[in-house]
């Protein structure tokens, strides 16, 4: 993905068209319309959000072709697959070396930098040691931070790094949208032909 991020306005149907291209893919309007949506912000959304979002933009666009067209994104590398927290499937824009961590009382999903150990990112100095130990080959290591926010007024000296509009400091006040955004997508899917 472009280090800059191209807003939808400023992003052309010859500028999805060049992107997607140099990724592998070819053109067409749900895929512009999915990655002009990825490339406006850093976002965490599932198959599900993504296509209430583009009907709410008034894009007609059915779920089966949402659902093949993010993973032809992910597949090109320009969007990210996660496991949320219940194990739904989340695509992340930010396509560069990060961690998530996962808020375990909305399921809510913040970007961490890349953590370092001996010179090494943590997954690659995990990998290296589980390897040492079993024998094994590994071939992807995941790491995946689960847990809630400390009270604000707690929060140790290693978050000033996070910006502060970044934290889920409030994430446990809130509540999952996931069953609410299920619901929505049955409603749509029974009005709209695919």
């Amino acid at each position: 993905m472009q280090s800059t991020k191209t807003t939808p306005a400023a992003m052309s149907a010859q500028d999805a068209r060049e992107l997607l291209k140099e990724h592998g893919l070819r053109y067409s309007k749900p895929r512009a319309f999915m990655l002009g949506y990825f490339l406006e912000q850093d976002r965490h959304v599932s198959a599900d959000r993504l296509y209430l979002d583009l009907k709410e933009r008034g894009h007609n666009v059915s779920l089966s072709t949402v659902y093949l067209n993010l993973n032809a994104l992910s597949d090109a590398g320009l969007v990210h697959e996660f496991k949320g927290l219940s194990g739904e499937t989340l695509f992340d824009s930010n396509v560069q070396d990060h961690h998530h961590l996962i808020c375990e009382a909305t399921g809510e999903s913040i970007d961490v930098p890349v953590i370092m150990v001996d010179g090494k990112p943590i997954t690659q100095f995990i990998k290296e040691q589980a390897e040492a130990l079993t024998g094994w080959q590994i071939r992807e290591p995941e790491l995946v931070l689960r847990g809630v926010p400390q009270p604000r007024d707690t929060q140790p000296m290693g978050t000033a790094s996070i910006p502060q509009d970044n934290r889920p400091g409030s994430c446990t006040q809130g509540s999952s949208t996931q069953e609410a955004t299920h619901n929505t997508v049955m409603k749509h899917r029974h009005e709209t032909p695919s």
